[in-house]
């Protein structure tokens, strides 16, 4: 089959990713005309997208990317052809193309109005029937070692509280929910005063909408026990939370599934109601004797249709929803082996072997799922290597993930809401030490992330350092070490850009962490809140005057011909000074590659300035963090001397 010459390099070579020049339309027509299927294979999507032709802009313009693996990546947008450098793509479209021959699709779901439970059922069951019969990688996740200290009980006409402890040999399988709370939450709860009433039973029409459609999918899996944080945590009680908010990680770790009430915003929606996104997509496409474009280079026919879908499927049918934005979620995601969600208008599934599974693609995506990356249902896992560098990245890239979601409460939650993820991060680092988010083991090599700060319409989004009220009812900094990522209530970057300190010859880590001291919030929950913590760092420092994010003195650096940059970016905008202040620039990364210095904007502080601080025995040697600096060139590098700190 002929390819047009922009388009043939996309069958070429084996294993690389390839981006081409743009497209514009008459030159797909001219493909077409002159039987290229990849150009016909376009523009059979444009009309997917923008309708008919008289509706079709002149600057349109597709950039074909070949990714290895076996699917065809293609960015559609608007570009100003004639002048690449003044307009670059605007409302851009990532199409992806896969080979029905590679991926099972069923396009019937499309057609529903909304989720069926009885179609939904068969799936799932299929789904799971499967992963405890076939799938060696998820074997040892099918039964309960350790309950819960309380579940639910599912019967016929009512459910009750049970007490796993309290009978021989308990080892039923349970299944464990995760939903949102809500705004202002008024449903059933367990509490104190109930607790007799809920052991001897209660019936189901006193249960919210979205957990009644929950139970009714569990009951149907032959399953009779679930596991609901509100019912099976005794609410305002703290001895109680604390204790079970420990058991966090064996709560979901022990589950046999989690089910996800994605699409409802709180318990009292229903998480059946609504369509697919369609928007004429998944669809099939057919090109007439198109070669195999699967098939990494080789020239074999392929007869069988293409199915065509957008890039953000995953992200519009399940993880834009709204669990997928709240904090909590995500450690009941990554603890628990399995994972059905319900999502808009169909269920999603993952567990360790089959990932990215959906009642359109009920296979998932096989080999293809690794590249589909962010783009997948499937979240960051932990990882099974026993290489140290590869966990602490994993565990970067986890609180990446989840210091861009939301907590209704970031001042009390920010360290609990992943502490049972830590725990288990924890133990791959051989019982490593936590401080406050941060593994001891990792030093100062963890304390180089930096806050993302939109600017437009989304300025007003823009991280804070988290505030919480003292005994007297005033606002004060947050009792979160200021060099922890908890501090910060927003999304944070450079938490997985772990130096590798053994492999990389380039990057150099120039401070050491000496030691640390850490005092949680009683003993019950080691990776959970903390009243103190501090580092004791060694590196290299220099006083500088800044004002707003520029450097300015002192003289050494002032008085140079052509002083270098040097950018302060502040954690808290409101903390960026609007007069000369003076600061500690602690250097903590040599980057010889990009002949830059990164480190740590910090600010002298007493015990007098705030009481957190005064738990510090190194007063005159204390600081607290208050934003990030790089510097081009070598000069601090030069002019720095290396100092003793206490970092809280």
């Amino acid at each position: 089959m002929l390819h047009c010459d922009r388009c043939d390099i996309l069958y070429r070579g084996h294993n690389e990713s390839f981006e081409s020049d743009p497209l514009d339309i008459p030159s797909l027509k001219a493909g077409v005309e002159s039987g290229c299927s990849t150009c016909t294979r376009i523009l059979q999507i444009l009309p997917r997208l923008y309708g008919s032709e008289e509706n079709w802009k002149a600057q349109y313009c597709v950039i074909p990317q070949r990714r290895s693996g076996g699917y065809l990546h293609y960015l559609i947008g608007q570009q100003d052809i004639e002048d690449t450098s003044v307009s670059p793509i605007d409302d851009i479209h990532e199409i992806l193309v896969v080979s029905t021959s590679r991926v099972e699709v069923d396009l019937t779901i499309q057609k529903r109005a909304s989720i069926s439970l009885l179609e939904s059922t068969r799936v799932a069951e299929k789904w799971l029937r499967c992963c405890l019969k076939e799938h060696g990688e998820c074997r040892a996740y099918n039964y309960t070692t350790h309950p819960p200290t309380r579940l639910l009980e599912l019967r016929d006409l009512d459910m009750r509280l049970v007490i796993p402890a309290e009978q021989d040999n308990f080892c039923h399988r349970y299944i464990a929910l995760s939903y949102c709370w809500g705004k202002n939450p008024n449903f059933l709860r367990l509490e104190d005063s109930n607790l007799d009433e809920l052991r001897k039973g209660i019936a189901y029409d006193r249960l919210p909408t979205a957990f009644n459609e929950a139970i009714d999918l569990i009951k149907s899996l032959s399953i009779s026990y679930v596991w609901i944080d509100c019912l099976c945590i005794i609410q305002g009680n703290p001895e109680d939370w604390v204790y079970e908010s420990a058991r966090m990680k064996d709560v979901y770790s022990n589950c046999l599934m989690n089910i996800s009430l994605s699409q409802a915003a709180n318990p009292h929606e229903s998480c059946l109601e609504g369509t697919t996104p369609r928007a004429g997509f998944p669809f099939l496409l057919k090109v007439d004797g198109k070669a195999n474009s699967q098939t990494d280079g080789e020239s074999s026919s392929d007869e069988s249709p293409d199915v065509v879908f957008r890039g953000d499927y995953f992200s519009k049918a399940l993880n834009n929803l709204p669990l997928g934005s709240r904090g909590w979620a995500l450690q009941e995601r990554l603890l628990a082996p399995r994972v059905l969600s319900f999502g808009k208008g169909e269920m999603f599934w993952d567990c360790r072997q089959l990932k990215n599974a959906s009642e359109t693609f009920p296979n998932g995506f096989g080999t293809l799922s690794t590249l589909l990356g962010t783009r997948g249902s499937s979240i960051k896992n932990f990882p099974s290597t026993t290489q140290r560098f590869n966990i602490e990245k994993a565990w970067g890239e986890i609180l990446e993930n989840y210091t861009s979601r939301e907590l209704t409460y970031p001042e009390k939650d920010k360290l609990v809401a992943i502490s049972a993820a830590a725990a288990r991060m924890g133990e791959l680092l051989f019982d490593d030490t936590y401080i406050a988010g941060h593994f001891g083991s990792m030093g100062a090599r963890s304390l180089n992330w930096q806050v993302k700060h939109p600017q437009g319409p989304e300025r007003d989004k823009r991280s804070r350092r988290i505030r919480w009220q003292d005994a007297d009812g005033r606002e004060v900094r947050s009792r979160f070490p200021s060099w922890s990522w908890a501090s910060m209530d927003g999304p944070l970057y450079g938490l997985a850009d772990i130096v590798d300190e053994d492999a990389d010859e380039v990057v150099f880590f120039k401070a050491q962490a000496f030691g640390w001291n850490v005092t949680p919030i009683g003993l019950g929950n080691p990776t959970g809140d903390v009243n103190f913590a501090s580092f004791i760092l060694k590196g290299p420092c220099l006083e500088m005057e800044v004002v707003g994010q520029r450097v300015v003195g002192p003289e050494v650096w002032s008085s140079l011909e052509k002083p270098p940059p040097i950018t302060c970016t502040w954690d808290d905008p409101d903390d960026e000074p609007k007069e000369v202040k003076r600061f500690l620039l602690f250097v903590l990364v040599d980057d010889q590659t990009e002949v830059t210095i990164d480190g740590l904007v910090l600010e002298h502080v007493t015990a007098e300035e705030d009481a957190f601080y005064r738990r510090t025995e190194a007063e005159d040697t204390a600081y607290r963090r208050m934003g990030h600096f790089r510097c081009d060139g070598y000069f601090l590098a030069l002019k720095a001397s290396e100092k003793y700190i206490t970092l809280v």
